[in-house]
């Protein structure tokens, strides 16, 4: 094995570059061919230097270290290492990585004319004591001067290591040099010289910062548009000028003074670039530049606002009506220390209320996750417990909650809830009756909960929960409505822009949005942060200046100050370095600011953080270790450090978990990873995670699918994220098995037609419950195409959903011409011709070609005979009732409607359901017994809910309007038919929304609201 110099991963022998960092590793030495001891920096056969990437052996690069101009006195200059940083111990020649920088190019205007006619000596006497000075410029603001170019310069300001102020310190060494060199021109000109100037170009971006080069020679340097830029603009810019982009301009904003110059046509570029010219006098140290927002800080300055949750939650037990709200604000505003602060003043009044708390968690991508968060929290479940244990301890757990709860099984529920949350498959088992069951359990369990004592759900970070368990979440605030329960759930706006309508409309549902921290309340902050009031004021004021009031900026920089050791308290009190606290100025953005504090930590660390980023927000010691990284004593050091925080429950048994304590932290670490290096890790990542996902697989399979994917394994991706996508269906979960579904058919092998199809299928059935009828019909032309390269079978089937699909839609032609040309292809197969069958007598009932409908219903029951094929004899069973029905053939519909409920009740078959039941309340409405129609119309509405069958749910808002309207209940009919309208534009069933119109402008008249009846339109596709 290999090991490397660099990061101390072991590869195999002969390998060329490290597996572990991507360092290049030498295997023999290129002066006597003799092999070279692992690690080592010179040959020990001929003492030869080995020469590599990052060998501080290798030839450096050029630059006023070791060039004429850092020894040759100049005047107004500082003389010293050209990375000249007191704060800084020298650090380690680093290894490639991505890092935001900003880059100045500068260049002594007119020099290669001077060449004419000054003698070369002389010249370089003249450059020599120009590059003097904007060298020790760059040395004064913390720059790192990369390379000298003759009558110029290249630096950088934040690589090798980074400022909390990268893009200032380079406006200000730029006006340095810039008038440093004038004065020096001038001198020079009284002299008898040349007048030199210098032009300045700057540019802030995202670039490749390491060792480039070859075994011979290289240098540290950057790869990336960014320095191409700054290159351009400094050629743009005038004589004795400063030009910066946009980037940069927004770095600096409001702490220079600047003016437009441009746009400008630069080479290279398609687009005119905008660009800045630096107008007035250098920046202040320690001038404010806005920044943005991070997470997760202490609470301060939060009464007001933790009085109104207190009194909403007083309310809400008082009124033994539901209160909620959904605190929302930028990450590190405050959120979950508000929410924290709330339960902590809860459980001391006298209210005594029982508490539930749930987080949802990035990347977990599986159905119903918050609502198991919330029960094996409740029940004391971690991932110790085995599934078939978890199931059943849950199971017990909800069934003594239940006990003695009205209208309910409660073993049954329990069982269910438990199913739900730790699934298993069973053969024969229509998931849409599981998932209404174990949803109605959950509604009754939380109203279990709330009736015993006041209730609060506690629910954190619900912009990372699935949509599932957003809707199970609607549902359990829809069951407690008259119940002593208070629900407060934190969130980013990211939640609003995913689902704009959240909490709109609903009960009691209140949005909180938090405010930026004022000045004192920072101070508060601060003080507590370090544990001391003593803290001196101006420590106190450097830090509200430059946070904004956000908490975790206030957090992270009051923390930097000690790790820099800007801030000490002795036995006398608190010792600040006033100038250095100027000079450490906060980061410009979040990235530069969590660039910094990566840098301040040792090699290893940060090495760990960065391949921890790998597993995403939470991740495991084990498999970091897997990683190359991960060393117990280094996990409880970032720990200490506040970077990391250990989790008391691992959602993988026998792993200790931990999170990053900022996702943007996790996010700036990853930043920072060559791209060439993450495919590497994320297979390592999925490798592990498959390892050690045992019964849980099916919970892991869409991280497991993300890393194969990073990874570059397309093929093994797709088979995760389709077990996922089946998963999410298995729960009734539509949207997040169509997500899946379609991430499998992006990276399905393209020889494999078969099972591109399968993919396709899923997801056409998950949408067509969502009503997603566009992206429907594609996912029918995309599955038509497949099949035509495989068989009639698969022909068939696809004709068979077109059917259905103008069936949906109204289109009845169609759906006829469609189960004909599906009943042609089926050929013998029995259960393609009975589909293809029901389906042609549903088109053909619905064009009322009664006898012709019965005719194909009672051929798709001969040709199913006895099969074990239930639910297609009870599909055509309901089709048959319901032609009867429409004959007026009430005995026979009766007959056929409970004969095919009896069916579906027993395979659990919940979208069948509530069509049975919708057309027996229509039987019921028909016969004049209103009493028993209503609750069937409820009961369909929930099961087509429950289904996530959206038209299903129009149809049965419309049905219980059109009661309402013929009982006299014009305010609920108004309600229900409204809600029936805006399904159906969603679904895109215009002849649906058409009918509910009608029904709706009569509700209006009846109301005495002609006005309003009158500016109704039809759809125009009705």
């Amino acid at each position: 094995m290999i090991t490397c110099s660099d990061c101390q991963f072991q590869s195999p022998d002969g390998a060329r570059f490290c597996a572990g960092c991507g360092r290049r590793l030498p295997a023999a030495c290129t002066g006597c061919g003799a092999e070279l001891v692992p690690g080592g920096r010179f040959c020990a056969q001929c003492g030869s230097p080995v020469a590599t990437e990052a060998n501080p052996g290798a030839p450096a690069a050029a630059g006023a270290a070791d060039s004429p101009a850092s020894t040759r006195p100049v005047p107004g200059t500082r003389q010293g290492p050209i990375d000249a940083d007191p704060a800084r111990p020298a650090p380690a020649t680093p290894s490639a990585e991505r890092r935001l920088v900003t880059i100045l190019f500068a260049d002594i205007v007119g020099s290669t004319s001077l060449g004419e006619t000054v003698d070369p000596e002389d010249l370089a006497e003249i450059v020599n004591g120009a590059i003097g000075i904007m060298t020790a410029a760059v040395a004064e603001a913390g720059g790192h001067v990369a390379r000298l170019m003759g009558d110029g310069m290249l630096a950088f300001f934040g690589a090798p290591v980074a400022h909390e102020d990268d893009p200032l310190r380079a406006i200000r060494a730029a006006i340095r040099l810039r008038d440093g060199v004038a004065a020096y021109g001038r001198t020079s000109a009284e002299q008898g010289g040349p007048a030199v100037q210098v032009r300045v170009g700057i540019n802030s971006g995202l670039v490749l910062a390491g060792q480039i080069g070859s075994d011979v020679f290289s240098e540290y340097t950057t790869t990336g548009d960014a320095a191409n830029l700054a290159a351009r603009l400094e050629g743009a810019a005038p004589p004795g000028e400063i030009v910066i982009s946009q980037d940069t301009a927004r770095l600096v904003r409001g702490a220079v003074s600047l003016e437009p110059f441009g746009p400008l046509t630069l080479k290279g570029k398609a687009e005119p670039v905008p660009a800045f010219r630096v107008t007035g006098p250098a920046p202040a140290i320690g001038v404010s530049v806005r920044g943005t927002h991070g997470v997760d800080t202490p609470l301060v300055g939060r009464a007001g606002e933790l009085a109104r949750l207190i009194s909403s939650f007083e309310d809400a037990v008082e009124s033994r009506s539901l209160g909620w709200i959904t605190l929302t604000g930028d990450a590190g505003v405050g959120k979950s220390r508000l929410l924290d602060a709330f339960l902590r003043d809860a459980a001391g009044s006298d209210l005594l209320p029982d508490q539930a708390r749930a987080r949802c968690v990035e990347q977990i991508d599986d159905a119903y996750e918050l609502v198991r968060s919330l029960l094996t929290v409740r029940y004391g479940i971690d991932a110790e417990t085995g599934t078939d244990a978890a199931r059943e301890r849950l199971a017990a757990g909800v069934a003594a909650d239940l006990a003695g709860a009205p209208r309910i099984d409660a073993a049954r529920a329990a069982r269910d809830l438990a199913r739900l949350v730790f699934p298993e498959a069973r053969a024969g088992e229509d998931p849409r009756g599981l998932a209404e069951r174990a949803l109605a359990a959950l509604a009754a369990l939380v109203t279990a909960w709330a009736a015993r004592r006041p209730l609060v759900l506690a629910l954190e970070d619900l912009h990372w929960a699935d949509d599932s368990s957003l809707d199970a979440l609607a549902r359990m605030a829809e069951a407690l409505a008259e119940s002593p329960a208070f629900i407060l759930a934190n969130a980013r706006p990211g939640l609003f822009a995913r689902r704009p309508l959240w909490g709109e409309g609903e009960r009691g549902h209140v949005r909180l949005d938090l405010r930026p921290l004022t000045p004192a309340a920072v101070g508060r902050l601060v003080r507590a942060i370090l544990e001391d009031e003593s803290v001196p004021e101006d420590v106190v004021r450097f830090v509200a200046e430059r946070s904004e009031g956000n908490a975790f900026y206030v957090e992270e920089l009051t923390r930097m100050l000690q790790d820099r050791g800007m801030l000490e308290r002795g036995e006398s009190g608190w010792r600040v370095d006033l100038a250095r606290v100027e000079e450490g100025r906060v980061p410009t953005t979040l990235q530069g600011m969590l660039q910094a504090r990566l840098d301040a930590l040792p090699p290893s660390a940060r090495e760990a953080l960065q391949r921890a980023s790998i597993l995403g927000r939470n991740f495991w010691a084990g498999a970091l270790a897997a990683l190359g990284s991960g060393e117990a004593s280094l996990l409880e050091a970032l720990r200490e450090q506040g970077l990391v925080l250990a989790r008391e429950r691992s959602s993988i048994a026998g792993e200790r978990e931990y999170v990053f304590k900022h996702a943007l932290l996790r996010d700036a670490a990853y930043g920072s990873l060559l791209k060439r290096q993450r495919p590497v890790l994320h297979a390592l990542a999925a490798d592990w995670l498959i390892d050690h996902a045992g019964e849980r697989y099916a919970e892991l399979a869409a991280q497991i699918a993300r890393h194969a994917e990073l990874a570059g394994r397309a093929a093994e991706a797709a088979r995760h994220y389709r077990a996922a996508a089946e998963r999410a269906r298995a729960t009734y979960a539509n949207a997040d098995a169509v997500a899946q579904y379609r991430k499998a058919c992006e990276l399905w092998p393209a020889e494999d037609e078969a099972g591109r199809f399968a993919c396709i299928q899923g997801g056409e059935l998950a949408l067509d419950m969502l009503g997603q009828r566009e992206e429907q019909r594609e996912s029918l032309d995309k599955m038509g195409a497949v099949a035509e390269q495989l068989d009639d079978a698969a022909r068939s089937y696809v004709h068979y959903r077109r059917s259905w699909l103008a069936l949906r839609t109204g289109d009845d032609q169609g759906a006829e011409t469609e189960a004909r040309r599906a009943l042609t292809l089926a050929n013998e197969a029995v259960k393609a011709g009975a589909d293809a069958r029901i389906n042609l007598g549903n088109a053909l009932r619905r064009q009322k070609r009664f006898d012709e409908a019965m005719e194909q219903f009672e051929a798709a029951l001969d040709l199913l005979g006895d099969t074990a094929d239930e639910r297609s004899i009870a599909t055509a069973l309901l089709g048959l009732a319901t032609t009867a029905e429409s004959a007026k053939d009430f005995e026979t519909a009766r007959q056929g409607f409970e004969r095919a409920l009896a069916i579906f009740e027993r395979l659990d078959d919940v979208y069948n359901q509530a069509a049975t039941v919708t057309n027996l309340a229509i039987f019921n409405a028909m016969q004049g017994q209103l009493d028993e129609a209503a609750p069937r119309f409820e009961a369909a509405l929930q099961l087509y809910r429950a289904a996530g069958d959206r038209a299903g749910e129009g149809k049965a808002l419309h049905n219980l309007g059109f009661l309402d309207m013929e009982t006299g209940d014009y305010a609920s009919a108004e309600s229900h038919l409204r809600q029936a309208r805006a399904i159906y534009q969603a679904v895109s069933q215009s002849q649906g929304e058409a009918d509910v119109i009608r029904d709706l402008r009569e509700v209006l008249r009846r109301s005495g609201r002609e006005a309003e009846a009158q500016a109704l339109t039809l759809p125009e596709r009705a």
